[in-house]
């Protein structure tokens, strides 16, 4: 079982999330009351677990409050293979690092750990792993997946309100406008809870309420600029979305790029230019090692890929550097300073 996959952790990190950074839509009022009674630890004491497999849906019910709720994750890595399969590399990859972990005995040394988070990663390029149009699409199926039930919810609550928790687990988008002269992406950030795409979904539903739970989206800007500041979560009376219709925004799919990306320049085809990153060799990182009171370091880095436009060679990296501390020293004609400014990953 992976991390989220327990409907009580996502809760969990909800509540730890500032007031300052959600987002209440329409009807203030109503919409502080069915977050504070999930937010507060206190209030959340007054709902009912009803996830388990053998229990009736949805997975939380309120009866105090009269509310109901189901919980469901969406991101932008899933995708509808050939056969119609949903397939989720990123998922599968934490699914096996978890069981990596555990038949390694390595949780022993840690007897009062309840769970890990696994950080996976796909050694795929960005557009086959962060991608707009699978955002979108696995939205609209969870949503809408969990929506045709909503007759079962109401026979096992009658009367009840109904909300949708969404842990959104995608990262940030932004729309590419142009790339200026000093590499630096000009674009417009992506606003998802006016996307209007994602909006007419949510026109849709037959629920009162979504929390829309986004944590991980995070831009990068160059030094002197503003962030955009963004909520990490949107609560929003769905009985009046229209209410949104004027600060609605029209996407162009086609230059939605996830804000992820030594970058040298941007060639006209959209290919970034730059110099790989040696880590082994980075002088600051070096210099960390220089400061170790130990014999030996096996430096085991499995997942650094680059792709590389077709005809031109890969570096040849190791996935395991063996370093004899002791003579760390040696290594300083190698030695290569990077301007950190410049460093980005290469999931772009």
């Amino acid at each position: 079982m992976n991390f989220f996959d327990d409907e009580s952790k996502i809760i969990e990190w909800l509540q730890g999330v500032k007031l300052n950074k959600v987002l209440l839509s329409n009807d203030i009022g109503i919409t502080k009351e069915v977050f504070a009674s999930i937010h507060d630890a206190e209030e959340w004491k007054s709902w009912s677990n009803s996830s388990g497999k053998s229990d009736p849906p949805p997975d939380f019910y309120n009866d105090e409050l009269k509310f109901m709720m189901d919980v469901m994750r969406v991101d932008d890595h899933a995708f509808e293979n050939k056969n119609g399969k949903i397939v989720n590399p990123t998922n599968q990859q934490e699914s096996i690092m978890q069981k990596e972990i555990r038949k390694s005995g390595m949780l022993d040394s840690f007897p009062n750990v309840k769970s890990v988070i696994v950080n996976a990663t796909t050694d795929l390029p960005t557009d086959k792993d962060h991608n707009y149009k699978f955002y979108y699409s696995n939205f609209e199926r969870v949503l809408m997946k969990h929506n045709n039930q909503i007759d079962l919810y109401e026979r096992n609550h009658p009367g009840y309100k109904t909300i949708f928790l969404v842990l959104d687990e995608s990262s940030a988008y932004f729309e590419m406008e142009s790339v200026m002269n000093n590499g630096v992406v000009k674009g417009q950030p992506h606003y998802w809870f006016w996307d209007s795409m994602f909006v007419n979904i949510l026109k849709k539903l037959r629920i009162d309420y979504l929390i829309w739970y986004a944590p991980f989206k995070y831009y990068e800007v160059p030094q002197g600029d503003k962030k955009p500041d963004l909520p990490k979560v949107c609560v929003i009376d769905i009985k009046h979305i229209t209410q949104w219709d004027s600060h609605s925004i029209s996407y162009d799919k086609s230059k939605m790029k996830s804000a992820y990306f030594e970058m040298e320049s941007v060639m006209n085809n959209g290919v970034v230019k730059g110099q790989p990153h040696y880590w082994f060799w980075d002088s600051m990182f070096v210099n960390i090692l220089k400061k170790l009171r130990i014999d030996y370091l096996i430096w085991y880095a499995p997942f650094k890929y680059y792709e590389v436009p077709q005809g031109d060679k890969k570096p040849d990296l190791p996935k395991v550097c063996v370093i004899d501390i002791k003579h760390i020293t040696q290594w300083d004609s190698h030695s290569i300073s990077y301007d950190k400014s410049k460093m980005k990953s290469v999931e772009l």
